[in-house]
């Protein structure tokens, strides 16, 4: 039987095309959730990018996970060298939010790279018949959002510095 050519969305012996993969989940393309950690912080981004990675699926799933953990873990890291060189005097109060800012480079790495590899699953997905969802709600509701999570429901200190 001889080869032939088949559509790019077409697979199969019968060349049928193909149905997107049920996922079980609402997926969203990974712009949401970096911008949900950008306005609303990273309890809301990088939670939601854990849940849109197992969405998703693909083979960087189990290091999305490790790269979340070892994120939560530097950022805890940082804010707790931060809160101790403030409790020691070799910070100032007022110097405090410069220093943060290198928590904040870390966090917004680590939630570019992890865009960066759902995009390419995302990319399958939509390829395979699949669609996201948007995602702009949850994103932007993510600036109400903060002052009650950071602010009422946690207790103020070195998690602020963490999960905002």
């Amino acid at each position: 039987m001889p080869a032939t050519a088949r559509s790019p969305g077409s697979y199969g012996p019968h060349g049928g095309a193909p149905r997107p993969p049920d996922r079980g989940g609402p997926i969203v393309d990974p712009l949401w959730p970096l911008l949900a950690t950008m306005l609303g912080g990273v309890w809301l981004g990088w939670s939601w990018f854990l849940a849109n990675g197992s969405w998703l699926g693909g083979e960087r799933v189990a290091r999305q996970r490790r790269l979340l953990a070892l994120g939560l873990a530097v950022s805890c890291g940082l804010a707790l060298l931060i809160a101790a060189l403030l409790n020691v005097g070799v910070l100032e109060l007022r110097a405090v939010k410069y220093v943060a800012i290198v928590l904040t480079a870390w966090k917004l790495g680590v939630s570019y790279v992890l865009l960066l590899w759902q995009r390419r699953e995302l990319q399958l997905y939509e390829y395979y018949g699949g669609q996201a969802r948007r995602g702009h709600l949850l994103a932007f509701g993510g600036i109400f959002l903060r002052g009650w999570v950071l602010g009422t429901l946690l207790p103020p200190g070195w998690w602020t510095l963490v999960l905002s």
